[in-house]
């Protein structure tokens, strides 16, 4: 099911593509937290990956007709499309003509600027405590195996903006 989501995530959007290191690492680190990194699990791991992603392969595939011909060069073409968008004309930010010259907290203010003020508040608070319940417990691993839910709602919703600024991409939305 996880693949199927991840797929249409993927098809959907380019940016879905960052689903795909989110499961692994989190999977990854729920094995390593739990102390069960052996033989057994590292089977299961490989087990699942070899159904994991021939299902979000599938699903694009089938969910986007422009790739059928050639359906990995198109991809990367569409991903490339995506990092260096050429966008012609005027954009204004902050004030000031950019162009196609992204400054690197484009998306922070982007953010800032659209979203509700109440959603904002929200999501630096969940930050916050995110930062809190990680740092004040004594037993990290612990706080980290009892909040992995809350990691990866964090790792969802902050590692799209990392990556658009250390990507330096063009054209986010």
């Amino acid at each position: 099911m996880h693949g199927l989501a991840v797929g249409i995530a993927c098809s959907i959007r380019t940016p879905g593509l960052i689903l795909i290191p989110i499961t692994f690492f989190f999977y990854l680190l729920d094995l390593f937290l739990k102390m069960q990194l052996d033989w057994k699990n590292i089977k299961k791991l490989i087990f699942l990956s070899v159904l994991f992603i021939p299902i979000i392969l599938l699903v694009i595939y089938i969910s986007s007709p422009i790739i059928y011909t050639h359906p990995i060069e198109t991809y990367i073409k569409v991903f490339n499309i995506f990092k260096n968008y050429p966008h012609q004309g005027y954009q204004l930010f902050m004030g000031k003509d950019i162009g196609n010259i992204i400054p690197w907290n484009y998306s922070i203010v982007w953010f800032a600027i659209s979203s509700p003020i109440l959603y904002s508040f929200l999501f630096l608070i969940g930050v916050a405590a995110i930062i809190r319940i990680t740092l004040t417990r004594s037993k990290i691993r612990v706080s980290l195996l009892n909040n992995i839910p809350i990691y990866i709602a964090g790792a969802c919703g902050i590692l799209p903006i990392l990556i658009v600024i250390l990507v330096d991409v063009t054209f986010f939305l």
